[in-house]
């Protein structure tokens, strides 16, 4: 009995640090999509102020 009791201690040790690990990964992911999110809307700003033309417009246009 207390075997048994010890693996399934060791298994939810294990359990934890892998959804720990997943926590920090997922929090690492978000910050990231942030940024990207954020370098997007600066990218659409910088076209819509400097060239006077929105970034779907300038996108679509293939002669460039």
């Amino acid at each position: 009995m207390r075997g048994r009791i010890a693996e399934i201690d060791e298994l939810l040790k294990n359990t934890r640090q892998q959804l720990d690990l997943a926590r920090d990964r997922r929090g690492e992911l978000q910050a990231t999509a942030a940024k990207l999110q954020s370098d997007l809307q600066h990218l659409a700003d910088t076209c819509l102020n400097e060239l006077g033309i929105e970034r779907p417009i300038l996108m679509a246009d293939t002669t460039i």
